[in-house]
């Protein structure tokens, strides 16, 4: 009986072990999230590939408009319409984890020329490219990102 005892407690005793254990990983894990989280004005490296698309979330895979690494900085086109992202590639980043991949975002087309970030038309929020002076106006989307670096220090 005394060999089931002892061999009970080291049992319990290890289960408290581990247990603080993986509170202690836990916590630091938790305590620390925004080091690997795009925020607002971060500097953010991604992978970048859009396509153009149609309503019906038709676009050629082989032949993106754009596929580059660009850095960019975590601001709207409603904040700044020169270097501001497009309210859906923004919302999509926003959030993100260092790596992460995107699956296919289609972007509907939209008319949004005093870049408030509502549609001129629909009433619904502008997610791409929407004031006549873009290259990509009224135009359906398709866009797949990967995040590849996350600089926190805020420029402005």
């Amino acid at each position: 009986m005394t060999l089931s005892r002892k061999y009970k407690q080291r049992i319990v005793f290890l289960i408290i072990t581990a247990s603080v254990f993986g509170f202690i990983l836990c916590g630091s894990n938790v305590s620390s999230p925004n080091e690997s989280t795009v925020e607002r004005y971060n500097m953010v490296t991604i992978d970048y590939q859009i396509w153009e698309s149609d309503n019906a979330k038709n676009y050629d895979p082989l032949n993106p408009m754009l596929d580059e690494v660009l850095v960019i900085t975590m601001i709207p086109l409603t904040e700044d319409p020169e270097k501001g992202l497009i309210l859906g590639l923004y919302n999509n980043i926003i959030g993100k984890t260092l790596y992460h991949v995107s699956g296919l975002i289609w972007l509907d087309k939209c008319i949004d020329q005093d870049r408030d970030g509502i549609d001129d038309f629909t009433g619904k929020p502008a997610l791409s490219y929407g004031n006549s002076t873009d290259q990509y106006f009224n135009t359906c989307l398709m866009i797949r990102f990967k995040v590849l670096s996350i600089q926190k220090d805020s420029i402005l």
